[in-house]
């Protein structure tokens, strides 16, 4: 079994994700590689930042292919900061345990 990788992009820039995804083609010759799938809010209103969250929050967590890749979606909060700081480290190591099985 191949050692695996998860990318977390820091943010959902387009150029950004596009020089990681070609960093994450590369290394899937020697690795299993996983890319996080997440959004990002578009603009600093209230009201995006709480559209995002939601999108995010409800999302299930999954595995699936696209463009010779492993994407990897699962639930986390952007705010507010205090549920960040324990919520999405649960969540990321449930997903892991579940899915990817480290």
């Amino acid at each position: 079994m191949s050692k695996k990788i998860l990318v977390i992009p820091p943010s959902t820039e387009l150029s950004v994700r596009k020089r990681l995804r070609e960093i994450g083609l590369a290394l899937s010759r020697d690795y299993q590689v996983y890319m996080l799938d997440w959004f990002e809010p578009r603009n600093e209103s209230f009201i995006e930042k709480i559209r995002v969250t939601l999108k995010d929050i409800f999302k299930k967590g999954k595995v699936y292919e696209k463009k010779g890749l492993l994407w990897a979606g699962f639930p986390f909060f952007h705010r507010p900061l205090f549920m960040v700081k324990s919520y999405n480290p649960y969540s990321l190591e449930k997903f892991l345990i579940k899915h990817i099985s480290w």
